[in-house]
């Protein structure tokens, strides 16, 4: 589960910078919507890695109670 923080950081503002670099294109709005991707994909690969440390927490919590 912790293999799939490197690749959550450096995907999703990487996928928000594309989607944002689209929205731009079409709405004509460069690069407001491109740097607002990005942003939002660094926040979203923080919220995830976040939740991800929980449960993982959460698992040892467990074993060690076992």
């Amino acid at each position: 589960m912790l293999l799939a923080i490197p690749s959550l950081l450096f995907t999703a503002p990487i996928v928000g910078f594309f989607i944002g670099k689209w929205a731009d294109r079409y709405f004509a709005t460069e690069p407001r919507f491109t740097i607002a991707g990005v942003v939002l994909g660094f926040f979203a690969a923080g919220r995830e890695t976040f939740l991800i440390l929980r449960r993982v927490q959460q698992l040892e919590e467990r074993d060690k109670r076992r």
